[in-house]
């Protein structure tokens, strides 16, 4: 879908001076169709790379068409400077916080995280149902496949005695592995969002 959407508007994109791709890993780079679209780009062409420490070898095939990476991880920063690719590292961004500090609410949860909980992340939700189990009186709501707004979001930050940052407990198996995978550490923007909610965040990294 993504890519019939570039492809749709190729002809208004192809005269822009600068393109930015955000979320970019929605395009199947491995098709021909898709490397065709991106070469048919004349302008000025930046990709902000989200989570690329899970996506190396896609990130590398879809930079080849950029002419600058901003990446939120020192280590896709390494891999891909060595590959002579125009990277530069940048702090992941944070989602704007609008909450009266003032009225701080009382400690509603003993444990909260907020964030994806899924069956290629067995670690996480190994530890996150052990947490559950712990502290019945948790918001997890990744555990029962619910997503949350930023209101609610920022809340339970605000409201938890202690907030979960998982940034590192990730462990996807990948089909080619490359020796550096195991280095994955992105640089989160979760801490510094729980940090300006008043909430107390333990993480593991």
């Amino acid at each position: 879908v993504f890519e019939e959407q570039l492809e749709g508007k190729l002809d208004e994109i192809g005269k822009k001076d600068t393109v930015i791709f955000v979320n970019s890993y929605l395009l199947d780079i491995t098709s021909i169709k898709a490397h065709d679209i991106l070469a048919k780009i004349k302008g000025v062409k930046l990709s902000i790379g989200f989570d690329d420490e899970y996506r190396y070898r896609w990130t590398f095939n879809f930079a080849q068409h950029m002419h600058k990476i901003l990446t939120f991880d020192p280590v896709t920063l390494e891999y891909l400077s060595q590959l002579g690719v125009d990277c530069s590292f940048c702090p992941h961004p944070l989602k704007e916080v609008q909450i009266n500090h003032a009225k701080k609410v009382n400690d509603n949860y003993d444990v909260s995280f907020i964030g994806r909980v899924s069956p290629d992340k067995p670690m996480r939700y190994k530890l996150l149902k052990a947490v559950e189990n712990e502290f019945p009186n948790s918001f997890i709501p990744g555990m029962h496949g619910q997503y949350v707004n930023l209101e609610i979001m920022h809340s339970a930050f605000q409201a938890s005695k202690v907030n979960l940052n998982l940034t590192g407990i990730s462990d996807f198996n990948f089909d080619h592995p490359l020796p550096f995978q195991q280095l994955r550490r992105g640089f989160k923007g979760r801490p510094f969002e729980i940090g300006a909610c008043g909430g107390f965040c333990l993480s593991e990294l």
